[in-house]
């Protein structure tokens, strides 16, 4: 699931970038950041994971859903 939400959110960057939508672009970047690290949904708080699921576009009814998949615990 953390792959998908990279690819997304490179889209977006993308996206952005070649509107020179760069308020957009700018929190894309500061999201490619966190998604860099293997275990930042596990580092934030449920609302900051929310704002993050929402900044990349993802329909507000799947959050808890994805949240709880991005936070389960590794066996």
């Amino acid at each position: 699931m953390l792959n998908k939400l990279r690819k997304i959110n490179d889209l977006l960057i993308n996206k952005y970038r070649t509107e020179e939508n760069f308020k957009k672009l700018s929190i894309q970047l500061n999201i490619k950041k966190l998604l860099t690290q293997n275990d930042c949904f596990f580092k934030m708080s449920i609302e900051q994971a929310f704002t993050v699921l929402r900044e990349l576009d993802i329909k507000k009814e799947n959050f808890e859903n994805i949240y709880l998949e991005l936070t389960k615990p590794k066996n």
